[in-house]
């Protein structure tokens, strides 16, 4: 439900962006700090967390993309007339 919530306040883009980031963290880091955290500081170890930093590093790169175009969308906007009558 918050994921819904968070589309009509940050946008599409941006909430996938968060969405995926915390799953990316929450899916890899905490069960192997929680079932093998003797494994963490192994070879074995060092390469997931390798692979979740590049991960995130994907979704920071794309979360930034995703401001830049709502700001781009915005500036490019025609500005709306108020309406007529009264």
């Amino acid at each position: 439900m918050t994921l819904g919530m968070s589309f009509a306040f940050i946008g599409l883009s941006l909430a996938y962006s968060l969405n995926y980031g915390a799953q990316i963290i929450t899916g890899a880091i905490v069960p192997m700090a929680l079932h093998h955290r003797e494994q963490i500081l192994t070879a074995r170890g060092g390469v997931i967390l390798l692979g979740v930093a590049v991960c995130l590093a994907g979704v920071v790169v794309s979360g930034r993309a995703a401001i830049l175009k709502d700001r781009s969308s915005k500036r490019d906007a025609p500005a709306q007339a108020p309406p007529a009558g009264g």
